[in-house]
């Protein structure tokens, strides 16, 4: 399987990002793109329509799991427009990009170089079984407009200490921010069992995005070019409409505070609600 940590590709990418397509009230529409690179066994089953591109959505409050495959011609990349209804999901709600095999029967495989696998695999014959996941991406966290973003991640390289977490912006595959946990941190967040765990969670995000504010006030390239927002990425511009909208310092103005923008656009559910039949 090829993921982030993943040692079986060692020279074959995966990208993937997820964008607003549509943010109402009663519906969210996002759009997930993903791409692989060539020659490699991955890209040889896309190519051979025997894999697809997919996306899976969970919510881990209503114990919500689907997996949508993307409707495609035979390629290395796709655009997927995939639609949450607010009625099936209650927040957080995760989209992991995925690529899945697509087979009637199990394939069986003798692997060697031109598959673009590490040297430890040649000659090894694996059987690949209908519905095998072969790549896995990183969790999306695109409920809000806000939500998506926030990219979660585990901390694999042990730089961070427990309970810790550091934000980071990134803008190479469209703008957004990377929440980096520690490891015993990324699982309550991805399982919260408690209430008291869930609005744990919920200042988490809160805080997090206080952050992301913080980096936006400071940086010169995420200013906008005039009052409407205009030369901002596409993620941005809708947020910074919406706090013009709603009456929100932006964070190009001298009266900005980023806790009270981060709060005000994603506000932490204090309201006490039972757990006990959850």
């Amino acid at each position: 399987m090829l993921h982030e940590s993943s040692l079986d590709y060692p020279t074959v990418t995966h990208e993937s990002v997820v964008i607003p397509n549509e943010l109402g009230d009663e519906k969210i529409s996002l759009m997930v793109k993903q791409s692989i690179s060539d020659s490699n066994l991955i890209a040889q089953m896309l190519l051979n329509g025997q894999a697809k591109f997919a996306v899976e959505i969970s919510s881990p409050y209503t114990i919500y799991r689907k997996i949508v495959k993307c409707e495609h011609k035979n390629g290395l990349s796709s655009e997927q427009v995939v639609d949450l209804c607010e009625e099936l999901v209650e927040p957080p709600v995760y989209l992991r990009p995925l690529i899945i095999a697509e087979l009637n029967s199990p394939l069986s495989i003798q692997l060697d170089k031109v598959h673009a696998v590490h040297k430890s695999w040649y000659g090894n014959k694996i059987n690949i079984l209908p519905g095998s996941i072969l790549v896995r991406g990183q969790f999306w966290l695109p409920t809000s407009t806000m939500q998506s973003l926030v990219r979660i991640a585990k901390d694999e390289k042990g730089d961070l200490s427990p309970g810790t977490y550091e934000v980071s912006d990134c803008n190479s595959d469209g703008f957004y921010f990377k929440v980096t946990m520690h490891p015993n941190l990324f699982e309550v967040f991805l399982n919260p069992g408690s209430y008291e765990q869930r609005d744990h969670c919920n200042s988490i995000l809160s805080g997090a995005l206080s952050t992301g504010f913080e980096i936006l006030r400071r940086e010169p390239e995420y200013q906008p070019d005039d009052e409407s927002g205009a030369g901002l990425p596409p993620v941005l511009h809708i947020l910074y409409k919406k706090m013009v909208r709603e009456g929100i310092e932006t964070w190009d103005s001298d009266n900005f505070r980023s806790e009270l923008a981060a709060t005000s656009l994603r506000p932490i559910a204090l309201e006490k609600r039972s757990y006990d039949n959850d």
